[in-house]
């Protein structure tokens, strides 16, 4: 199967809920927040 295919199927399987995906924007918080604290916490205090 390939990756269209599954994104396909999953799309359709989301479709039955009343939300199925974040706000866009939502999305990129939550990843600003993420790569942030990652990156906070792998590199050394230089201040």
């Amino acid at each position: 199967m390939s990756l269209k295919q599954y994104q396909k199927r999953i799309d359709n399987a989301l479709e039955s809920y009343e939300k199925p995906y974040w706000h866009p924007l939502s999305q990129f918080a939550r990843l600003a927040e993420e790569v942030g604290r990652s990156w906070a916490t792998t590199q050394p205090h230089v201040w």
